[in-house]
């Protein structure tokens, strides 16, 4: 009865060795099975923050193109506002000297008997001088209005230019995080054994 009972003992204690590592097998493929899903998770993480950083990029071009053919548009506003300018200045000079050439003839005119005569003359003076006045007012108000479009453009560029540059921003520290999260998972790769193989290379494409 004494050596059934020491054949016994080693195996029952056998079975109880093997039941704690198939039980320690188990916690560690567990473990390594959350570790997977975690990885997973990141990497779903990353592509989206990937396609959100690729919108950006998509609207970053978008606002710096408005912001370019904003600036073309000023310009050619700064140019038309330089063009009426001169002109007014021309018209300005030129009723200056219709004015100053049709003084001296007014008093060969005078002495004439018939007063009917004495009244076209001014008349087409003064005609003259209305349609430059009107002419020069008519440029004076385009003036305005093209100097009120170009300050209102140019409020336009400036408010996308800070528009681009906040989606410049959030763009860089978009990119600081995917960065930080691709060297985290590369470390718990290393730690779980997949450093090589085609799963990681796999994952780190998906990313």
């Amino acid at each position: 009865m004494g050596p059934k009972e020491a054949d016994a003992s080693p195996g029952q204690g056998a079975v109880t060795v093997s039941t704690e590592a198939w039980t320690a097998l188990r916690q560690e493929r567990g473990q390594r099975e959350r570790h997977i899903k975690a990885l997973h998770a990141q990497v779903s993480s990353a592509q989206t923050q990937l396609q959100h950083q690729e919108e950006v990029k998509a609207k970053l071009r978008e606002l710096r193109q408005q912001a370019l053919e904003a600036r073309q548009r000023g310009q050619e506003f700064l140019e038309t506002l330089r063009m009426a300018t001169e002109e007014i200045r021309m018209i300005s000079g030129e009723a200056a000297q219709q004015g100053a050439g049709e003084e001296p003839s007014a008093p060969p005119i005078a002495p004439e008997p018939e007063p009917a005569t004495e009244h076209p003359q001014p008349q087409v003076a003064s005609g003259v001088d209305e349609d430059g006045l009107i002419e020069w007012r008519r440029l004076l108000s385009e003036r305005e209005t093209t100097a009120r479009e170009l300050a209102a453009t140019l409020q336009q560029v400036e408010e996308m230019e800070r528009e681009v540059e906040d989606r410049r921003i959030e763009l860089d520290i978009a990119q600081r995080r995917r960065d930080r999260e691709r060297r985290s998972l590369l470390t718990a790769l290393r730690e779980l054994g997949y450093w090589q193989g085609s799963f990681v290379i796999a994952l780190l494409a998906s990313i």
